[in-house]
């Protein structure tokens, strides 16, 4: 676990929000959203971006 905590809050579900306590690498992280969300990312693309934050978040609308 480290700080800030992540929560994924679902559509269906925004009252029991899911916590991650994988480990901090933006591999790990983006493999437990795809898994949380079933959102089709291909994350080897993913990883080979050089994207800013908020291009990231424009190119993955359901992140």
């Amino acid at each position: 676990e480290g700080y800030p905590t992540i929560y994924l809050y679902t559509k269906t579900n925004k009252q029991e929000p899911i916590k991650y306590v994988g480990e901090r690498t933006l591999q790990n992280i983006v493999t437990w959203l795809r898994d949380q969300t079933n959102a089709n990312i291909d994350i080897e693309k993913f990883l080979s971006l050089s994207l800013d934050d908020e291009q990231i978040f424009e190119n993955y609308e359901e992140l």
